[in-house]
């Protein structure tokens, strides 16, 4: 048997805050009984431990406990799936060298969680993100084409005159690329200075506490940023690529003529369009939502429909092209009864160029 220690006790000691992160997750408190008899607690310093308390009783064995905090504000989306990835390999690295060593730890099913929900809460945003990047693409082409057509004339006159489509095609080019690169630098800064500025609102007083939001700037901001300037530039290259291949006789032949159907009314893929959103809605009808679960039963997005919104917008857009042409012949027809010359002749000017 081992001799008796002598301890000195020079205080009590309570927590204050049982809920206090200091104590952790554990119920075993300063005044709770840990085996089937009664303890006491005594709290030495680390040297006692390691020294007297280890030179009187070389032979004792203890359980070691280590409290690791968190530090919350260390976590955002962007390293929490690393994060609860090495928590998840720590216990093996440990078993590996210590096997009486075990870790515990709720935090990567939390980390898991919170990145399962930030992943459907991304989901409108995404599809928010799908329609309005069709719509800048239409205008884009809309406002391009419009823009080359006025300058078609001129165009054709410095064709005419000895300029090559390169050299037609760099004017447009250094426009587009010092366009495109302001705004892909500028974009992404821009967008993150007027989302902070939400924060003082009342939608957001509650998350930012009445300061400006943290907006963070991540390489995926830039690369959209630069996927946007790439679609901005082929929008004006294409329309002026078209346009540098006229000479001043065949815009003048062109100008005098009615304009050639366009590709998709001459192959009818407005109606393939139809088509393939009659089939999205349906296969939506089906499954009723956007998520479904692979073999391995993870879930994961459908990205057709995913993409239901833009392709909607794009077929409606199309359709009209289709109809528009129509409904002017047929207003055209129904003023031709009114022999109002000024206001046909009009008429026939928007039928011929719709």
């Amino acid at each position: 048997d081992l001799a008796p220690m002598r301890v000195r006790v020079v205080g009590l000691g309570r927590e204050l805050d049982p809920g206090e992160r200091y104590w952790g997750q554990t119920d075993e408190l300063l005044d709770q009984r840990q085996r089937s008899w009664d303890t006491l607690r005594f709290w030495i310093p680390e040297a006692t431990f390691f020294g007297g308390f280890k030179a009187a009783m070389p032979t004792v064995s203890a359980d070691y406990v280590s409290l690791y905090e968190v530090q919350p504000e260390a976590l955002d989306a962007r390293n929490a799936v690393a994060v609860a990835a090495g928590l998840n390999g720590l216990a093996p690295r440990i078993a590996t060298s210590d096997g009486r060593s075990v870790p515990e730890t709720q935090l990567p099913a939390l980390l898991t969680s919170y990145d399962e929900k930030l992943f459907f809460t991304r989901i409108p945003l995404l599809v928010l993100l799908l329609q309005i990047g069709a719509i800048v693409a239409y205008y884009l082409v809309m406002v391009s084409t419009m823009l080359v057509e006025r300058q078609a004339a001129e165009i054709a006159t410095m064709r005419s005159r000895g300029a090559t489509t390169w050299q037609l095609l760099g004017i447009y080019g250094v426009e587009g690329t010092i366009l495109a690169a302001l705004a892909a630098a500028i974009g992404p800064p821009l967008a993150a200075g007027v989302i902070s500025l939400l924060g003082p609102t009342p939608a957001f007083d509650g998350l930012s506490g009445g300061g400006l939001l943290p907006v963070y700037i991540g390489r995926t901001a830039f690369i959209l940023a630069g996927v946007g300037a790439l679609i901005a530039f082929a929008s004006l290259m294409i329309p002026a690529w078209r346009a540098t291949r006229n000479s001043v006789v065949e815009f003048k032949r062109g100008a005098a003529r009615p304009g050639r159907t366009p590709l998709f009314m001459r192959y009818y893929l407005d109606v393939a369009f139809v088509l393939i959103v009659a089939a999205v809605f349906w296969r939506l009808s089906q499954q009723e939502e956007l998520f479904t679960e692979s073999i391995f039963g993870e879930t994961q997005v459908d990205p057709i429909l995913l993409a239901t919104p833009a392709v909607f917008m794009i077929t409606v857009g199309v359709v009209f092209l289709r109809l528009f042409p129509l409904v002017l012949r047929l207003i055209a027809w129904g003023i031709g009864w009114t022999r109002s010359v000024a206001i046909l002749v009009g008429m026939r000017s928007l039928v011929r160029q719709p």
